[in-house]
């Protein structure tokens, strides 16, 4: 099984942004309003890395379609 390296079209890189910017923004004032004992850049992070895999989850699609 061979994987098709590429470089990122533009199209996917606002996709990206569309996603992961909001569930960064999210998670981070989420967190600052639960004081949960986390730090609130501990749970941006997780947040940051759930919007990356839903991201590639996005592109793998659309970049599947032929």
């Amino acid at each position: 099984m061979t994987t098709e390296r590429r470089r990122m079209t533009g199209r996917e890189i606002v996709i990206g942004l569309v996603v992961l910017i909001p569930v960064f923004v999210i998670a981070y004032l989420g967190a600052g309003a639960l004081n949960l004992p986390i730090p609130q850049w501990g749970i941006s992070a997780i947040a940051a890395l759930v919007g990356i895999l839903i991201w590639f989850a996005i592109i793998g699609r659309l970049g599947g379609k032929k």
